[in-house]
């Protein structure tokens, strides 16, 4: 009785206490991409094969990886020093992933990139709060880089701040800055050298059925002598028939 009663005494106490700091989120527009749809919402991991990650340690290492199959129906991100997996038919709106950090350093920051594939990353809300956001992307999740709760109160958070980058337009109208190609995660205190960490690690993905398109460059070349002396011939001569409007005027 003795035991239990301090149990659930170091609950209440931690239940009354202020929560910890949890992990900020801000979005810059950066390289703005056009699609001309539709969107696709609702995502399976094993969809996002070709997805880039880029993940960076204390020491000063970094290592890049590439989305595929792992092992059997697991799909995520693998190498020598990290692994991020999840079942490849897991909804990404949903699934939890398991982060295993093996190098002997802390893991401070996660760079995902949708270069070469149709994926975005998509808020849980839009310019000015909308929620629905670009038409098709429906309501996202933004990336929780891993918290437990109680009673409403957070007991462990890696904390850190999230910066969605590179956003999406719906063509032919302008990015609502809800959808976004890259995703930059600083994980906060880090997650710790050699530790497994899978304490809700989510985010949400939307595909296009089409390949993005960077916005129109307007052409730069000098034009040649030859158009030079065009143009000039052709002032020249508007000028003349205004004069000789003017005198018959």
């Amino acid at each position: 009785m003795k035991k239990t009663s301090l149990y659930f005494a170091a609950l209440a106490a931690v239940a009354v206490s202020a929560p910890l700091s949890a992990q900020t989120v801000s979005w810059e527009a950066g390289t703005v991409s056009t699609t001309a749809g539709p969107i696709q919402s609702a995502v399976r991991v094993y969809e996002m094969t070709g997805l880039k990650l880029t993940a960076f340690w204390a020491d000063n290492s970094f290592q890049s990886y590439t989305l595929g199959q792992i092992a059997g129906s697991t799909y995520g991100f693998t190498g020598t020093d990290l692994q991020l997996g999840l079942h490849g038919w897991s909804d990404t709106y949903y699934g939890a992933w398991s982060l295993d950090n093996r190098r002997g350093s802390n893991l401070n920051r996660l760079l995902f990139e949708t270069t070469g594939t149709r994926v975005m990353f998509d808020r849980s809300t839009g310019y000015l709060g909308m929620s629905e956001g670009t038409p098709g992307s429906s309501v996202g999740y933004d990336f929780n880089s891993g918290t437990c709760t109680f009673l409403g109160y957070v007991l462990c958070d890696i904390g850190g701040h999230v910066t969605y980058r590179d956003a999406v337009a719906l063509s032919p109208n302008g990015p609502v800055f809800d959808v976004f190609r890259t995703m930059d995660v600083s994980l906060g205190r880090g997650i710790g050298s050699r530790s497994t960490h899978d304490l809700f690690m989510r985010f949400d993905t939307d595909l296009t059925t089409t390949d993005y398109l960077e916005p129109a460059v307007v052409p730069t070349d000098v034009p040649e002598p030859a158009t030079f002396a065009l143009m000039a011939f052709g002032i020249v001569g508007l000028g003349a028939a205004a004069r000789r409007r003017q005198r018959n005027a």
